[in-house]
């Protein structure tokens, strides 16, 4: 897929797994990527070998986001591209119905708040909207 030069991305959870994959696949596409993650180490290594930067970021916390949007955008410019891999929650073998319910409603908050900044600065308010999702999933 073609991107317009100078296209930038954000990826929740980049240091490692689907996320660290997703940015080297975007980077392969000329796309420079921002990683957010909790993992300093192999954030900072990742970002190093793909041109890109990395961003400590617990993605619970909307300082943390607001701050990483604002590095990222300092270093590689606005982005225009969100993908969010970033796990939230406790590991556990077999899930219960109720242990997805527990969690359910943060993965909710987590999409919406970086979505939220994401758009924000393309004067397109979905503040509301995030803070109803929000409140439905919770």
């Amino acid at each position: 897929m073609q991107y317009p030069a100078g296209t930038c991305a954000v990826v929740t959870g980049g240091a490692s797994g689907l996320g660290a994959a997703t940015a080297r696949a975007l980077a392969a596409c000329g796309i420079k990527v921002a990683i957010f993650d909790m993992n300093s180490a192999a954030g900072t290594a990742l970002a190093g070998e793909l041109g890109g930067v990395f961003c400590r970021v617990d993605v619970t916390s909307e300082e943390q986001v607001d701050a990483g949007f604002a590095k990222a955008r300092a270093a590689l410019g606005q982005e225009r591209i969100l993908v969010n891999c970033a796990g939230v929650g406790s590991a556990f073998k077999t899930a219960a119905r109720e242990a997805f319910e527990r969690f359910q409603p943060q993965a909710m908050i987590v999409g919406a708040s970086c979505t939220a900044e994401l758009i924000q600065d393309d004067k397109v308010t979905v503040e509301a909207r995030a803070k109803f999702l929000v409140r439905e999933s919770g």
